[in-house]
């Protein structure tokens, strides 16, 4: 048993860990009836800016497809497991949390307006290096689709 508390207690999400220095990691877009849509390759840089207190993550999202994502985060650490996040298509002032369980959870919207889709993201560590990522995308409350992506720390500052 002890050895089973310690293993979860080493795989918490710490956002401004995982993220520090580069990752690289492939995702895939499924429906609400779980068929697959498209892949991706996934590729992220992070930052400590400590005048902000704050990491910043650039992540570029590549799909079969050819679209390209670009993802712009801040995401700082408050108090009790919480964070203040801000996506610069997303906007600031979301907050996500860190469970108790390790996992780490934000939730929010990248377009304004009655049409906006909702994503809801799970991180949680599989490894000392690899962490999966669920999210569910809705609109109305309704699953428009679940992307499932594996990412990989490449390490940098603060690497294990």
């Amino acid at each position: 048993m002890q050895a089973r508390e310690r293993h979860s207690h080493d795989l918490t999400f710490r956002p401004e860990v995982f993220f520090l220095g580069q990752t690289e990691g492939v995702g895939i877009d499924r429906d609400a009836f779980g068929r697959t849509l498209r892949r991706c390759t996934i590729r992220t840089e992070g930052a400590m800016r400590p005048t902000i207190s704050a990491i910043c993550v650039d992540e570029i999202m590549t799909y079969d497809d050819g679209e390209i994502q670009n993802w712009h985060w801040v995401l700082s650490p408050a108090s009790n497991g919480r964070y203040v996040v801000a996506e610069a298509q997303a906007g600031s002032g979301h907050v996500a949390q860190l469970r108790p369980d390790g996992d780490f959870l934000i939730s929010f919207s990248r377009t304004r307006g009655w049409l906006s889709e909702r994503h809801a993201t799970r991180y949680a560590m599989i490894s000392r290096d690899v962490a999966v990522e669920q999210t569910q995308v809705a609109y109305f409350g309704m699953r428009k689709l679940s992307f499932t992506a594996f990412r990989r720390r490449l390490g940098g500052p603060g690497a294990w």
